[in-house]
């Protein structure tokens, strides 16, 4: 059985207004609070003249024994971070909070919708030191695996049509 670990952060994002010919705001993640708050999703915090500041809801972080190659990576980067995905919506105030990780390739995932908006959040000093005793305790260094080429029967590596050379062998069958 795979035990993974997991915990809450609550997502404090900010609407603001830019000058742009192709949109009037933009959405940032600017802060992660420890542990699950008790607010409503999309609480407004703080309003200013062009900025906006919410409660965006919680997500869990989730920690996977098999993950923690990239675990480790984020926490050995320059910066170590918390990914949260954000989407756009019809309902007030025009953004959901889909969740959040701290692996790179979920990260990535959301990357490749097109549609996410995904913020890198500088990762709290507590959640750095759950997530290294996580993978301090369940990291298995595996060597690298590299795929080999198919050889023709001549040793080289095979290019162009795959099957040429098996054809020729069941011509020279028939004959």
């Amino acid at each position: 059985m795979i035990r993974h670990e997991q915990r809450e952060v609550g997502v404090i994002a900010e609407w603001q207004a830019v000058e742009s010919e192709w949109s009037d705001h933009r959405w940032r993640v600017v802060d992660l609070l420890p542990g699950a708050a008790q607010a409503p999703p999309w609480t407004l915090l703080a309003s200013s003249p062009g900025v906006r500041r919410y409660f965006a809801g919680n997500a869990e972080l989730h920690l996977y024994p098999l993950e923690t190659d990239t675990l480790k990576h984020n926490l050995e980067g320059p910066q170590p971070a918390v990914y949260v995905f954000l989407r756009a919506t019809e309902a007030a105030p025009g953004m959901s909070l889909l969740g959040a990780t701290v692996c790179a390739g979920e990260a990535q995932a959301h990357v490749d919708t097109g549609s996410d908006l995904v913020e890198a959040v500088p990762m709290p000093p507590d959640l750095a030191v759950w997530i290294g005793d996580f993978v301090a305790r369940n990291h298995v260094e595996r060597p690298g695996w590299k795929r080999k080429r198919d050889r023709d029967d001549r040793g080289d590596a095979r290019s162009g049509d795959r099957g040429a050379g098996r054809r020729e062998e069941m011509d020279a069958d028939d004959e």
